[in-house]
Formats: structure tokens, C-alpha cells, sequence
């Protein structure tokens, strides 16, 4: 009697567990980090197929380790500060993220812009002492296109 006993608190424990760690809030990594993930990839494939980067060996090595970087920043502003399913599309369909910016809020934009130039001076950072081009990589932050 007490082995069912203890069995069938066993379950019980298991089964409010289980419902306990579903969550009522959507899922927004998934979409975020989905899209995101889409739009780097789609960005940095671009870039690193022209000149200065497709003839730099080293170039194109700090593209591909900038990549999970840009992606881990840009998903958790996505989750955190709740961009709007416009923005997640654009980064989806987008063949550039650069242009993905003009939907955020202005808050969210001033955090991405920030946020971008932080993973890219890292970058930099991580690649003195090697050989890459200095074409500047649009950061999409707006500096100088008036916005």
C-alpha cells in the first residue's frame, strides 16, 4: 500500500512539474532567433562574396566568428525589447538587416545601433595582429544616412 501510495505521488509530482514549466507567455526566441539567425547569414554571405573580403583568408575568418556573435546579440534585443512581427519578417525576408532597423522604436534602434558597434569594436578587438580589409561594414546604426 504505501509503494502505491508513493507511486501515485510520484506521478502526481511529475505531472504538476511538467505543467508547471509551461509557460502562458509566447514563445518569442523562437521567431527571433529563427529570422535572425536567417537574416546574418543572408547579410554576412553577401558581404563576405565581395571584394576586399573574398580575397582575405583572414577576412572572411572573422566574418564567420563575428556571425554567432551578431546573432546571440541581436535575438536577445529581439526577445527583450519585444520587436514588433514587422521587424522579425524583415530579418526573415530581408536580403540585407542593415535596412531592418527603420521599423524599431527609436529606443530599440539606439539599443541596436549600440549593441552592433559593440560586437563589431570586439571583433576588431579579437582580430588585431590579422590582416582584414577596412571596408566598413554597415552596421545599419544610421550614423551619416540622416537618421
Amino acid at each position: 500500500m504505501r509503494t502505491l501510495a508513493l507511486v501515485i505521488g510520484c506521478a502526481a509530482c511529475a505531472t504538476l512539474t511538467a505543467c508547471g514549466s509551461k509557460s502562458d507567455a509566447p514563445d518569442t526566441k523562437g521567431p527571433c532567433e529563427a529570422a535572425i539567425g536567417r537574416g546574418v547569414d543572408i547579410t554576412l554571405e553577401k558581404r563576405m562574396s565581395r571584394a576586399p573580403y573574398k580575397n582575405s583568408p583572414d577576412a572572411l575568418k572573422v566574418m564567420k566568428e563575428l556571425a554567432p556573435k551578431l546573432k546571440e546579440t541581436l535575438t536577445g534585443l529581439c526577445v527583450a525589447d519585444k520587436w514588433a512581427e514587422t521587424v522579425v519578417t524583415c530579418f526573415q525576408t530581408a536580403p540585407d538587416i542593415a535596412t531592418c532597423k527603420d521599423g524599431l522604436k527609436p529606443e530599440q534602434r539606439q539599443k541596436y545601433a549600440q549593441e552592433m558597434m559593440r560586437v563589431m569594436l570586439a571583433s576588431q578587438q579579437a582580430a588585431k595582429g590579422v590582416s582584414v580589409p577596412t571596408e566598413p561594414m554597415d552596421t545599419g546604426s544610421g550614423s551619416g544616412s540622416g537618421n
